[in-house]
């Protein structure tokens, strides 16, 4: 009897010093609850660019955790800033066992996981969908870039918007062309930038911080270009005519290729069909337009448009082309780098 006591005792100690010290599969220690904690980073989407910032009210794993935490359903608000000035509130929930977050307000609706400090996932919105990728911090310690890039030859283009905590970096890239999301993180010593594909693990761009702005190059295999963003906090709306002298790129759903040359007071667009050598004209050389606030105005073929933007940086959206038209979005070059040959 007191030998089946004593093994009985033995088995309760061992139970209770392994559940005791049984680690969670990221190794990370949880605050106390009844803290909050604080995320920030940079949203992106086919259609939208800006930051995004999260406060967390409980406990969440900002440092690697020791043990496991029981299950706690926290509260989260936030904010997101996007590059043309507008501000929504969000609101939604934190879970400890699944390390995911789940918030939304005015149409957008956020989904995403905590993995190593970062929370990163995707979203819908008014505007289409994208990704975020966001650090610990406040808004007042991480620094938010939001850019573009586009290839030498100007045959694919995107979104890169990075955040900036002390050394490290977090973000990500979205192309304007397939919709590709890629995850980055970074590291920055002095002034010399260093991005890495998230997934693969590999070196993809280099880049200078120079203040409010910081620019680069990439280089993902089969695609190589320049990147540039600017601090978010240093995008100021635009005013009067943003596209005096420009020149742009854009792509359709399908990779078809798509031009648009601007002077003060005419406008002129070209479209090249996937193979196809030659353009054709989408919109005659030396249509007239006007810009009002946000609203292009122009006659085609005898038939009025009017077409609403936004613009961030060195991308413009058409917000009245449904997703998927010509020409949603376009981002600015210097030079179209393939040359202009006309159909017959």
């Amino acid at each position: 009897m007191q030998a089946m006591r004593f093994i009985t005792l033995i088995l309760l100690f061992s139970f209770l010093l392994l559940t005791g010290c049984q680690k969670d599969d990221d190794n990370s220690v949880i605050p106390p609850l009844g803290t909050t904690t604080s995320y920030t980073g940079a949203i992106a989407g086919e259609s939208e660019s800006g930051s995004i910032s999260f406060t967390i009210n409980g406990s969440t794993k900002v440092a690697a955790r020791e043990y496991a935490s029981p299950l706690a359903i926290l509260t989260v608000t936030g904010t997101i800033k996007l590059a043309d000035g507008t501000t929504i509130t969000l609101n939604g929930t934190f879970n400890t066992e699944t390390d995911s977050i789940y918030v939304s307000g005015g149409g957008y609706s956020f989904a995403g996981e905590l993995s190593n400090g970062s929370i990163s996932g995707t979203y819908t919105g008014p505007n289409g969908t994208g990704a975020f990728s966001v650090q610990a911090g406040a808004q007042a310690t991480v620094k938010v870039y939001c850019g573009t890039y586009v290839s030498y030859d100007n045959s694919s283009s995107g979104i890169l918007n990075l955040s900036l905590k002390d050394t490290t970096m977090t973000g990500l890239a979205i192309s304007l062309d397939s919709g590709d999301k890629t995850f980055l993180y970074g590291t920055i010593s002095g002034t010399a930038i260093t991005i890495y594909d998230s997934q693969h693990q590999q070196g993809v761009a280099t880049g200078i911080l120079n203040g409010a702005t910081a620019s680069g190059t990439y280089d993902a295999g089969d695609d190589e270009g320049t990147w540039t963003a600017t601090l978010v906090d240093s995008i100021r709306p635009v005013t009067g005519n943003p596209f005096t002298d420009t020149k742009w790129i854009g792509f359709e759903d399908d990779g078809d290729s798509l031009r648009m040359e601007l002077t003060a007071t005419t406008i002129t667009t070209y479209k090249r069909q996937v193979g196809q050598g030659c353009w054709e004209y989408r919109v005659p050389p030396g249509t007239a337009y006007t810009v009002t606030d946000n609203v292009i105005s122009l006659t085609v073929d005898g038939t009025p448009l009017e077409v609403t933007f936004r613009i961030f940086g060195n991308v413009v959206i058409f917000t009245s082309i449904p997703p998927g038209e010509d020409g949603r979005n376009w981002t600015k070059v210097q030079t179209f780098a393939t040359p202009l040959t006309m159909c017959p």
